[in-house]
């Protein structure tokens, strides 16, 4: 049994050919070491014989607890699109689901001889016939599972769902797997479902999560939810905008992929921004399980409110295909979720071919402005069918067929835009992404660790900060192990340990700031060579620049009444 709280002391591994469970074995030391979530996931496996056969889901020890933004889960397997492990963190309630089954991960192997469903109650496995739901949305897969279930318990069961829409069926390696209105971006699992025919997973439980200190988790909770409800970010951008209301935040400093990333700028990225959706097209705020951010937007598409688009799909199904049609961007988020495509790398696949006409590599009737053949794009990738069976390959390997050096790689827009604030090639910038993905593996939502960048990077874009904030990149690690060693009485009170804090309380588990931040395992964010070089034009300063900056801030503050400067600076009162 573990000795820590929160982990429910179970990783199942299920045979989809035999239909035979095992309990795999995971210690105290590699909860310490690995955590959870792609960490987790990563070493189980590193420590299998045939990792290309397995899909590994994780929890985190956070997930399920009550800890803000603690609803995240993790898939791994191995890319179709890249034939490498890719790890995809996924909102929703799936993984406090899996916890509730009192499974803290579940690795599949094997295949099923038909199309089939794994339904998991508790820790009791059962695989059902899904020839019916083969060829189906995930939407109305999701609704014929959800009716089965009920009526075959005669009431409304809570239960967490992933499922694979046509284009997952057929094998194309742009296709995602759903947990419910979520994506598991950038892995593309789809096709691992597909190729083992597993068209959903359904799991439901009665389990306790249990927590080390209730009383002491709680009001961290509390002061966490203060915290970032006084964030420009997570009180402000995210509540009011969305995650696309970044979308002027990348504009603003030069960093809006546009046109296939060979440009980083476009004329209508207002129209395609969180202020003109909040305006004209959100129906009404939406927030994950034991989130208080509420970042999701909705809108109406045919008649019906669906979820309202990611800053990944008003950047790569807006600018960067120079669409600046936002109806038709809502339009087209829902379509890929229903397909079962992954946007990322589908409205990439998309981006590679308008440009491999412009230089003649690749002739098709793909062109940057034009939208009405989209739609009918999208739905040929997830059949297969026509211009659809090369597209649905993805981006890299069509440019390995057909040439041409445009085929980018660059996914992490939401990383990209996160880093703008504390100059984005920055050793600091990185070490920021390397707790991000920490508190990923811990189960909770990226947004929620933005808060953490101070509020005044974050009111006004300052090439001077970005620069300062490079020079002082170096002090991170030196300054993560001061507060490492500080009494608990000062370090609690800095907002960058509301993470270490949270797993001593609800976990058991105490972990210095300088070893939670080694846990982290994302990668630095590398923008395309185009974007780099108009990027770096737009935000270059010079000593001289700075200089003068420093000079027009001195003679404000020599005419600034005290009072007033008080208050500026957030000091209500001092003596003389």
């Amino acid at each position: 049994m573990a000795n820590y709280s929160a982990y429910m002391d179970k990783v199942i591994l299920f045979d989809l050919g035999t239909q035979e469970t095992s309990v795999l074995p995971w210690s105290d030391e590699d909860r310490c070491r690995y955590i959870g979530g792609s960490a987790m996931a990563a070493k189980l496996l590193e420590s299998s014989k045939n990792a290309a056969d397995l899909i590994v889901i994780t929890t985190g020890p956070l997930t399920g607890t009550g800890a803000p933004g603690s609803n995240y889960f993790n898939i791994s397997a191995v890319s179709p699109l890249t034939g490498e492990v890719s790890h995809s963190s996924c909102g929703g309630n799936f993984g406090l689901y899996l916890k509730k089954a009192g499974i803290d991960a579940l690795v599949i192997k094997g295949s099923c001889e038909k199309p089939m469903w794994l339904g998991i109650l508790n820790e009791h496995f059962t695989l059902h016939k899904a020839g019916g739901l083969w060829g189906k949305t995930v939407s109305t897969t999701n609704a014929e599972l959800q009716a089965a279930i009920d009526e075959e318990r005669n009431c409304r069961v809570k239960c967490g769902m992933l499922a694979i829409g046509p284009a997952g069926e057929n094998g194309a390696a742009v296709a995602t797997v759903a947990s419910g209105d979520n994506d598991a971006c950038t892995c593309s699992l789809g096709a691992v479902f597909g190729a083992k025919k597993l068209k959903a997973i359904v799991v439901t439980g009665n389990h306790d999560i249990s927590v080390a200190d209730e009383e002491k988790a709680l009001e961290n909770h509390r002061q966490w939810a203060q915290h970032l409800h006084a964030h420009p970010i997570t009180g402000e951008l995210l509540p009011k905008r969305g995650s696309i209301g970044f979308v002027e935040r990348l504009q603003q400093v030069s960093l809006l992929p546009t046109e296939n990333f060979s440009k980083a700028s476009c004329d209508f990225a207002h129209e395609i921004g969180g202020e003109v959706f909040a305006d004209k097209y959100n129906v009404v705020n939406r927030g994950c399980t034991y989130c208080p951010i509420r970042c999701e937007r909705s809108a109406m598409c045919e008649g019906e409110v669906v979820k309202g688009p990611s800053l990944n799909a008003a950047v790569l199904l807006g600018s960067n295909i120079l669409n600046s049609d936002m109806k038709l961007i809502v339009r087209w988020t829902k379509q890929l979720h229903e397909l079962g495509l992954d946007l990322t790398h589908t409205a990439k696949a998309i981006a590679w071919a308008m440009q491999a006409r412009s230089e003649g590599v690749w002739k098709t009737e793909l062109q940057f402005g034009i939208t009405t053949n989209i739609s009918d794009t999208f739905a040929a990738i997830a059949l297969k069918t026509g211009i659809g069976e090369e597209l649905s390959m993805g981006c890299a390997a069509l440019g390995k067929k057909y040439g041409g050096e445009f085929a980018y790689m660059f996914t992490d827009i939401v990383g990209a835009a996160a880093k703008t604030y504390v100059g984005f090639n920055g050793a600091l910038a990185d070490y920021a992404e390397a707790y991000l993905d920490a508190a990923l593996n811990a189960g909770q939502c990226p947004y929620v660790a933005l808060a953490l960048i101070p509020a005044f990077m974050v009111k006004k874009p300052c090439g001077i900060k970005a620069a300062a904030a490079r020079k002082l990149a170096p002090l991170a690690p030196v300054a993560a192990k001061i507060i490492s060693v500080l009494p608990e009485t000062v370090g609690d009170k800095l907002p960058v340990t509301f993470l270490n804090r949270e797993l001593r309380y609800t976990v058991g588990m105490s972990m210095t700031l300088d070893a939670l931040v080694k846990t982290g395992t994302a990668d630095a964010v590398e923008l395309p060579k185009p974007m780099l070089k108009a990027y770096k034009a737009a935000n270059a300063f010079s000593v001289k620049d700075c200089a003068a900056k420093l000079k027009e801030t001195a003679e404000k503050l020599k005419d600034m009444d005290k009072d007033e400067l008080l208050a500026k600076l957030g000091i209500k009162d001092i003596k003389e």
